[in-house]
């Protein structure tokens, strides 16, 4: 009779709830161990100060987890850089130095499109001197910069005044023809809204002062 009651009472319902329990708990702890790692494991990327080993414990470990996300925030970093992107991305609006800068087939290169990009040839009786006038006055130009200049060939880079844009303004003096070529082309953007064309009028304006 009193192996019959014992047999009985392990089989009841309160006791199948309890080793259920049990056991689900046994199952969460040894996931808990799994993720952390056995007695004495560090954890990855611990601040400095911070005793981090779960000791083989895994509540210890759950302590851990969140002693460690609150060491290293993640979402005011992610709103930082959201913040900062957009005033960083100024400092990169200079844009690449274009390749094929300079003379072929001795004339400056041919505008691809106009909708960034602005040529004009002038008839010059003198184009030394006319160069020379305009080299003047790119010179005098606000935030332009020359780079680079021979006697009959100038590059020069003029920025924008908010953005820092860039484009590339070249003269060449073609004493043989009897001609000032100049080109200006903006490195970067699908439209210059005339900026270049803009400026080639105000040096030809210039020219004829």
């Amino acid at each position: 009779m009193r192996a019959q009651s014992n047999q009985d009472s392990s089989s009841s319902p309160e006791n199948r709830d309890h080793d259920g329990e049990s056991k689900a708990r046994q199952s969460g702890l040894s996931a808990i161990q799994h993720k952390h790692g056995s007695r004495g494991t560090p954890i990855r990327n611990q601040p400095a100060g911070c005793d981090c080993t779960t000791g083989g414990n895994p509540f210890r470990a759950l302590a851990l987890d969140a002693q460690l996300e609150r060491s290293f925030p993640q979402q005011p970093v992610t709103f930082l850089a959201g913040l900062l992107a957009p005033i960083l991305m100024l400092f990169h609006l200079v844009g690449p130095v274009p390749a094929d800068l300079g003379l072929s087939n001795g004339a400056l290169r041919a505008c691809q499109t106009t909708a960034h990009c602005a040529s004009q040839t002038w008839e010059s009786s003198n184009p030394t001197a006319d160069f020379n006038r305009l080299s003047s006055l790119v010179r005098q130009s606000p935030r332009t910069l020359v780079v680079d200049q021979s006697e009959t060939y100038l590059h020069a880079e003029a920025s924008s005044a908010l953005f820092g844009f860039v484009d590339d303004l070249e003269l060449f003096a073609d004493s043989e023809k009897g001609q000032i070529q100049a080109r200006s082309e903006s490195r970067l953007g699908d439209s210059d809204l005339g900026v270049n064309a803009a400026r080639l009028a105000e040096l030809r304006s210039g020219l004829e002062r």
